[in-house]
């Protein structure tokens, strides 16, 4: 069986390679060393050189783009809806159910991701998704409102 160590930047599970000190997350590039000295179960982990902040700035960024698709997915709910046709209005639910699908995995996602700084007391993963859920349904409910009042 592989041994596997967890990132300590998003918990990724990584496997060990034989005679390789030095790991790099895949997913975010979070550089693992692996001491030598020790049997690879008890390995200990450091994350020399992690930029925090820069980490911290690209995972807000991504809450912002994702909370822009989310309006725009409302955005062209509300319009299909409006439209009066029945092929648009058959999109429409479509269009809803990948809202709906949209407003719980991305959330889920971005929590999943959300960098650790071992150096403070974090967040917990469950708070930071229940944070998120509540961006994203709040993100729904002003702009439907906003095109509902709009389009009549």
């Amino acid at each position: 069986m592989a041994e596997v160590v967890k990132c300590p930047n998003c918990n990724a599970q990584l496997h060990i390679v034989p005679n390789v000190n030095v790991l790099k997350c895949e997913y975010c590039d979070t550089e693992i060393i692996l001491n030598e000295y020790i049997p690879y179960s008890e390995n200990t982990i450091t994350n020399h050189g992690i930029n925090y902040p820069k980490l911290r700035k690209k995972w807000n960024n991504s809450i912002i783009t994702a909370d822009i698709i989310q309006i725009a997915i409302s955005f062209l709910f509300v319009i299909l809806m409006d439209s009066g046709s029945d092929i648009a209005e058959g999109i429409g639910i479509l269009v809803l159910f990948v809202s709906a699908v949209y407003s719980v995995a991305v959330p889920v996602h971005l929590a999943h991701k959300r960098p650790v700084n071992p150096d403070i007391k974090n967040p917990s993963k469950l708070s930071t998704g229940l944070m998120l859920y509540g961006l994203f349904l709040i993100s729904f409910a002003v702009t439907t409102f906003i095109t509902i009042i709009i389009t009549t």
